[in-house]
């Protein structure tokens, strides 16, 4: 059965967690890394389940933990084009990570599918994500 877990949400910070007990992913990751980890197992969900991190765009309140979350865990980042490209040029991506780019029509991740659509917001290329996960529940995150 799907999960879908606010761990932090406002100018302060985002990051939700969306999967099943055994896999899922990360919607941002605002919070510095031991926040997000401490979340996480308010929630009872262990870090070996996180699978990928989807950023919505390059503003603080949406990487602030990225590089720390991802460099200790091995994370992958998911993201449009000029999201990454603005995330590498703020040196907030691990040299030693994968960085993938997300198009519109969608990837297969954590067994549920998701895609892209665009937002409208003061930075690089935001989007917003459109998931269908594998109890075939659908949900889409627009932030901002």
């Amino acid at each position: 059965m799907a999960r879908i877990c606010p761990l932090f949400s406002g100018s302060s910070g985002n990051c939700y967690y969306v999967g099943s007990a055994t896999a899922g992913i990360l919607i941002d990751a605002g919070r510095s890394a031991k926040q997000i980890e401490a979340k996480l197992k308010q929630w009872e969900i262990p870090m070996h389940v996180i699978q990928a991190v989807f950023v919505t765009h390059e503003h603080t309140d949406h990487v602030k933990g990225l590089r720390v979350l991802t460099a200790k865990y091995g994370i992958p980042v998911f993201s449009s084009l000029g999201t990454l490209q603005a995330l590498e040029r703020l040196e907030l991506l691990p040299s030693d990570i994968a960085i993938n780019l997300v198009e519109e029509r969608g990837i297969e991740c954590a067994g549920m599918w998701i895609s892209t659509f665009e937002i409208q917001h003061d930075c690089a290329q935001g989007v917003g994500f459109h998931i269908t996960t594998a109890d075939d529940r659908t949900l889409a995150f627009a932030t901002d």
